[in-house]
């Protein structure tokens, strides 16, 4: 994976602070795969679970970036070290999303969250300007790239959440902060990484409970028994294709053949 960065003054001046050196030049993007580094970028190796990204260091990769990353030593003037640089990735996301003057939405939901993200994305750029993750991008890996390709002048920014264990939205609402939050349903389905279906759903409610924390909106799924906020007085509307009551209410029996 591979992202352009479009505010290069904003990510350097991080990035400078958090390793606390003097950035020379500007970093034209970020890069974890070292077969799409290009030039000017800043490669970041992060241990994966066969294989670590240091391993596939070379001379030509060397000659096109102007900076690595890594928590493996590497034998280069270009080379930093730090802990740990998955930790640091969510680190510098996260000061970046500060500088992000914008409605962050987070969507989660055990299906359709991606086909969420592109309705809701192709509804607000009708009148806004948007930020959001591409394609599947939602990951503890791929959502803090996003961010970190994000422009700051955008109103809204729509991100797909994902977990594949107990904990992981959390994780990831500790560095995007969203303001407006939705899951779109909660199922027994993809329950390898949970103790059981209970955690699973904990893991998805999160997203609400970092909203609520935010002083945001949740939107609710009053037709999924699963999903549900506890004891807040946070800005909450409903929506439904089986109640009427709900504060937005699809009639499915308008829906034609």
């Amino acid at each position: 994976m591979r992202i352009k960065i479009k505010e290069k003054r904003i990510l350097k001046d991080i990035i400078s602070q958090k390793l606390d050196i003097d950035l020379s030049n500007d970093i034209s993007g970020i890069s974890i795969d070292s077969r799409q580094v290009e030039e000017g970028d800043l490669f970041l190796a992060l241990k994966g679970d066969k294989c670590h990204g240091a391993d596939f260091i070379n001379d030509d990769i060397l000659n096109k970036i102007d900076l690595v990353i890594s928590d493996k030593y590497i034998s280069s003037s270009k080379a930093l070290l730090v802990e740990n640089s998955n930790d640091f990735l969510r680190d510098i996301a996260s000061e970046f999303r500060k500088k992000l003057k914008l409605k962050i939405i987070g969507i989660t939901g055990t299906n359709g969250k991606t086909s969420t993200k592109e309705l809701l994305v192709r509804f607000l750029k009708t009148k806004f300007k948007v930020n959001y993750s591409k394609g599947n991008y939602n990951s503890t890996i791929s959502l803090p790239l996003s961010i970190l390709s994000f422009d700051s002048n955008a109103d809204y920014c729509v991100l797909e959440m994902g977990a594949s264990k107990n904990g992981e939205i959390q994780k990831l609402c500790n560095i995007a902060k969203p303001d407006i939050g939705l899951v779109t349903n909660i199922s027994e389905a993809h329950l390898e990484g949970y103790s059981d279906f209970s955690q699973l759903i904990n893991t998805k409610l999160a997203l609400y409970e970092s909203v609520v924390d935010n002083n945001g909106t949740c939107f609710l799924n009053i037709d999924d028994i699963n999903i549900k906020i506890k004891g807040t007085d946070s800005n909450m509307e409903t929506y439904s294709c089986f109640d009427d009551s709900a504060d937005y209410f699809g009639d499915m029996s308008q829906i034609k053949d």
